[in-house]
């Protein structure tokens, strides 16, 4: 069994050792989504990582990608923001897609799991299945992002064939 499976079962390596990836200790699971689990990495020397182990690839050595730790709980899960922390909230959000836009990157699966708190405001994260503005590998036929938060028409334009769009907040 690859370490990584061994880990996600609740064990530890042979020998009572966290896995690891690299130079990182997995010490725990975080999360787990459509490409892959998401772990805390840790060393001795570096602040905590994110590393999440894509689904692609053979046994043990299954391609991984390190990201910055943001501690705080998704904004799924964060339960109601009203008035001004509202406020504060939307703005921050806004302020980190346009960066993301004018970098050129559509990120094609914003939504509140994907968006999480952290003590120096809201960071969006997995990029899984982010691409280059303009550099779409997507035929007319895919489909991209989490359905149950697609607007209402486009899911039904996904029956009619076209594919679904960004709702940029309209519904």
């Amino acid at each position: 069994m690859p370490l990584w499976a061994s880990h996600a079962a609740g064990r530890t390596a042979p020998g009572g050792r966290s896995p690891r990836r690299g130079p990182y200790r997995l010490p725990g699971r975080l999360g787990a989504g459509g490409q892959g689990v998401v772990y805390l990495g840790q060393r001795p020397d570096t602040a905590p990582v994110a590393i999440k182990v894509l689904r692609d690839g053979r046994g043990d050595g299954r391609p991984y990608i390190v990201t910055e730790y943001v501690e705080g709980p998704a904004l799924s899960q964060a339960g109601r923001h009203t008035g001004a922390d509202l406020q504060r909230l939307a703005v921050a959000t806004a302020t980190a897609l346009a960066a993301i836009h004018r970098a050129g990157v559509a990120h094609r699966d914003f939504k509140p799991a994907n968006v999480l708190l952290g003590r120096d405001g809201p960071r969006v994260i997995d990029f899984g299945i982010a691409r280059a503005m303009g550099h779409s590998l997507t035929v007319t036929s895919s489909i991209v992002g989490t359905p149950a938060t697609w607007r209402r028409s486009s899911s039904r334009a996904s029956r009619s064939g076209r594919p679904p769009t960004c709702s940029r907040g309209r519904g």
